[in-house]
């Protein structure tokens, strides 16, 4: 059964890092140097180089794509910076619900809808004083 191992040479551990390095699964590397998925996961244990390889080409990437999102964040995207303040500072998107009593149903159709118009408005003057105090205009801004 075992033949001999196939070992990654340079040029191969090379590839593995700039493959690595643009978002390439382990799956993918082995197929573009020709291998076995199963030989790769086995030259990332019994090759040292080939993890460090791999490893390397992941934090690149990694901090190719944070200076990316910083730079589009400093840009003003509000996206990114909404994204990276709940990433990176705990942020999160917060709803706060105030006790409203409903109307219960009234008799009369007029009472119903004049209740529920009452209901309306109190919501719409908390959500109102809400965004207020959260900086917002109300405008989606």
């Amino acid at each position: 059964m075992g033949g001999k191992k196939r070992l990654l040479d340079q040029d191969e551990i090379e590839r593995v890092r700039k493959l690595a390095e643009i978002g390439c699964t382990q799956d993918e590397i082995a197929y573009v140097l020709g291998i076995a998925e199963n030989t790769f996961r086995a030259r990332l244990v019994d090759q040292p180089e080939v993890l460090e390889a791999y490893k390397t080409g992941q934090a690149h990437l990694k901090l190719k794509l944070r200076s990316l999102q910083i730079a589009a964040a400093e840009k003003g995207n509000s996206a990114m910076l909404i994204w990276l303040g709940k990433q990176l500072l705990g942020q999160s998107d917060k709803t706060t619900v105030e006790n409203i009593e409903i109307a219960k149903p009234a008799g009369d159709l007029e009472e119903r809808i004049q209740r529920y118009a009452e209901v309306f408005a109190r919501a719409a003057e908390l959500a109102n004083r809400g965004s207020h105090e959260s900086g917002s205009r109300g405008d989606g801004s």
